[in-house]
């Protein structure tokens, strides 16, 4: 994106997506933001690598079944710290008959200067359940209590 911005925030990069498999109910995806970068009024300034990969099951592609993810993220806040985000298990949407859009598995790990916070959405069940790790303490929570 050039010269395009939203409430006069200026927002810049290069997003990518490639398809790589696809089948009748199948479909894989490489998504790719390059050198994403957002200019805030202030004039400070954060930025926003990634790279994933989508394997998403349905019928047709439009009814969307299950959406697995797998990859990372990095840049800097507008404080000017950093950040980082590892997806360690592929996050696992599951599109059921709720039509709640929310992972269902997976693990990822995200990073902020010395801080790390580990997420957990358990393995596979709607559950709702979500536990959250720093350090040595974690704790369970219901994601919509």
């Amino acid at each position: 994106l050039v010269g395009y911005s939203i409430n006069e925030i200026a927002i810049e990069g290069t997003g990518k997506v490639t398809v790589t498999a696809s089948t009748p109910t199948t479909i894989t995806l490489d998504s790719e933001l390059i050198d994403g970068k957002i200019v805030f009024l202030n004039g400070l300034v954060a930025t926003r690598s990634n790279h994933y990969v989508l394997e998403c099951e349905g019928y047709g592609y439009d009814l969307l079944q299950k959406v697995s993810v797998v990859g990372d993220a990095q840049g800097k806040l507008r404080d000017g710290s950093t950040f980082q985000m590892q997806i360690n298990e592929a996050l696992v949407y599951n599109c059921d008959k709720s039509k709640v859009f929310m992972a269902t598995g997976g693990r990822y790990t995200a990073r902020h200067g010395d801080r790390e916070l580990t997420i957990e959405y358990g393995d596979g069940k709607c559950d709702n359940i979500i536990t959250a790790t720093r350090g040595a303490a974690s704790e369970s929570f219901d994601f919509f209590e």
